[in-house]
């Protein structure tokens, strides 16, 4: 037949390969990490190592947040942070502790993907 028909279906046939190639890209291979809630982050959250209140700081009596932008990989494991805030004494304590987190790997597909959160590290003066 008709050709027009023909074109329709060709089409038709052609979208789920592109829809399937986009969804590979998606999962194993993206460039980017998928960014998920801090919550999602916690509940994932395996090994957490609380942060060594520098001893300057104490003294100082400086308490906050350290906040960092986290990229987390496949495997869970912290590959990168980016500082967002936080006083300069307490971030490399914070730092160092996130850089130690485990977290379970987040699944797209069944599939481990790297993701990218904010976690908050709170520093408050013991009593």
């Amino acid at each position: 037949g008709n050709p027009k028909w023909k074109e329709a279906l060709d089409s038709a046939n052609a979208e789920p390969v592109r829809r399937q190639n986009m969804r590979d890209h998606i999962t194993g291979k993206a460039a980017h990490p998928i960014r998920i809630a801090p919550d999602v982050a916690n509940a994932n959250l395996i090994t957490k190592v609380q942060p060594v209140y520098p001893p300057l700081a104490l003294q100082a009596r400086v308490t906050g947040i350290v906040e960092f932008r986290v990229d987390i990989g496949a495997d869970g494991k912290v590959q990168s942070l980016l500082l967002m805030r936080g006083h300069p004494l307490l971030v490399n304590a914070a730092k160092d502790a996130l850089l130690q987190w485990v977290f379970r790997p987040t699944l797209l597909n069944g599939n481990p993907v790297p993701v990218t959160t904010t976690i908050e590290v709170p520093f408050t003066l013991p009593q």
